[in-house]
């Protein structure tokens, strides 16, 4: 009798311990591919998508933390739209960005998945087929993207855009690669932005030529160096000094994961072979390589092509692959490229040279978006921890979109035809000009010299600035009269009644130093 107990108990629990033990994953179903995910400020999945069979419409899919989907919001375009990735600031701001209709565009939502504004960029140089590779979100709160620049047929350059999260356009700034390296036989193909304490890497993928051979190109990873204004530094085309006629160090820089002790880390891969860490220093010059061997993963392999990697400690990185007709997968590997541990999904493949992998840095988990291995355009869903284990599905509640005030948020279309076309220059034709304008206010009074009861001074730059005042001094340096001036604020005006004939100085303030001054003279 008690055995007959037990075993009842046994077979009531056996599925409760089943379902405790679940494993996380998961699919969306749909006719899209994912093409880009970005962990959301409450620690769910956002995924932008691209339409099956050259859709007008994308996707941005929202998840909870075991990739069910919450909410879906479809982009609709009257004519080819396709992203390239998506991001998400601390206020829940999101930003697609990729192409519409051959340009690049942006295309911004509020936390809620409301759209505030988009923009098509039309290179100013040319009528040009482009588009957004990367964007990122800067530390001073900006927006910049990466894109090409078109002087002539074939004739291009790589070139860096910024607005603000306002959709105002700050500038634009190509970099006129081939004026400064003659060897340079196409310009880099930005693929991502990293932002590190002071400067920024691009990294993508140039052709060019040995020193020894100037007509013949080779193609090389690619890294550029720029300060934090975004001023070029240095090229690197990595394993120049490598190259000869069988070329063996070739192929695409992916991006650049860490700097440490002066020591850049970027990787990519060689062609589409092996996984290849490329380390230099912040100077240009490079230390060391290293390559995945196929060998350590599969004696039939016959490519690991890295699609992204993220640090997992100071000696390991997570790296998300293709393994060609093996399927996806996952590798961890050390600073030298040796194999620890890898994975492979048959039913899982990839939209070839974009980025699957997210790691959110307080579980120590890292998100995967695939595409289903077969003909129904299906995303398939992944959560591994730092060993490669499949993680338990999370049963904890959470409160998610929790910036919104209307939950739940509903998912519908967002039309995008009517989108802001730039074609002209910006208010700041280079990144230094704006951010010299970030320093100062620019004030000048009118009419100058004053015969009337007051002056009126023109203001610009003052939306960059808050907490100020302008003060008008006599040549003495008495104050003669004040008025507080707001954010933004594009006019102002003081009165002069009682002002002696002769020469005053304004100048604005924000309580911490001078923003600019203007004189003028009273009759």
């Amino acid at each position: 009798m008690k055995d007959n107990i037990l075993i009842k108990l046994i077979l009531v629990f056996l599925p409760l311990l089943s379902l405790g033990q679940q494993r996380w994953e998961n699919v969306i179903y749909g006719n899209f591919g994912a093409i880009g995910n970005s962990i959301s400020y409450d620690r769910g999945q956002l995924i932008s998508a691209g339409g099956g069979n050259y859709s007008n419409k994308s996707f941005i899919i929202k998840t909870d933390k075991n990739g069910n989907e919450i909410w879906r919001k479809v982009l609709k375009y009257s004519d080819w739209n396709s992203p390239s990735g998506i991001k998400q600031n601390a206020s829940g701001e999101m930003m697609v960005y990729g192409e519409t209709d051959y340009k690049a565009s942006l295309i911004y939502l509020d936390a809620c998945g409301n759209l505030l504004w988009c923009r098509e960029f039309v290179d100013p140089y040319n009528y040009f087929e482009t588009f957004f590779a990367n964007a990122i979100f800067t530390s001073d709160g900006n927006i910049v993207a990466i894109t090409a620049v078109v002087y002539g047929s074939y004739i291009y350059d790589i070139g860096l855009i910024s607005f603000d999260t306002a959709g105002n356009f700050l500038w634009f700034h190509p970099f006129n690669m081939y004026q400064k390296y003659p060897l340079l036989i196409t310009p880099l193909f930005g693929f991502n932005l990293n932002e590190f304490n002071g400067f920024i890497m691009i990294s993508g993928w140039c052709y060019y030529a040995h020193p020894d051979k100037p007509n013949l190109g080779f193609l090389k990873p690619a890294f550029i160096k720029t300060d934090i204004a975004f001023n070029e530094e240095w090229l690197l085309p990595y394993g120049v000094t490598d190259s000869s006629t069988t070329d063996t160090l070739y192929g695409f820089g992916y991006g650049v994961t860490s700097c440490q002790n002066g020591i850049m880390h970027g990787f990519g891969s060689n062609h589409y072979e092996n996984t290849m860490l490329m380390n230099f220093d912040t100077s240009g010059n490079e230390t060391m390589y290293y390559l995945v061997d196929n060998n350590q993963i599969d004696s039939t392999l016959t490519g690991n092509f890295l699609l992204d990697l993220s640090a997992r400690d100071d000696t390991t990185y997570f790296v998300s692959a293709k393994f060609w007709d093996h399927g996806s997968g996952e590798m961890i590997i050390d600073t030298t490229a040796n194999v620890l541990a890898h994975q492979i999904h048959t039913d899982a493949t990839i939209i070839s040279g974009l980025y699957p992998l997210e790691k959110d840095t307080i579980s120590n988990q890292y998100y995967l978006a695939y595409n289903s291995n077969d003909t129904n355009w299906n995303i398939v869903l992944y959560k591994f921890d730092a060993d490669l284990n499949s993680v338990p599905f999370d049963t904890t509640t959470y409160t998610y979109d929790s910036l919104c005030t209307s939950l739940p948020i509903a998912s519908d279309t967002i039309n995008i035809t009517d989108c802001g076309v730039i074609v002209s220059t910006p208010e700041f034709p280079t990144p230094a000009a704006y951010y010299a304008a970030k320093q100062k206010v620019e004030l000048t009074a009118y009419p100058n010299p004053v015969s009337g009861n007051r002056v009126n001074f023109k203001l610009k730059y003052t939306k960059y600035h808050g907490n100020m005042q302008l003060t008008v001094y006599d040549i003495s340096g008495r104050p003669m009269a004040k008025t507080a001036v707001a954010t933004g604020q594009k006019e102002a005006q003081i009165s002069v009644s009682g002002f002696s004939p002769g020469l005053y100085v304004a100048v604005i303030t924000d309580g911490k130093g001078v923003l600019g001054k203007g004189a003028f003279t009273v009759e």
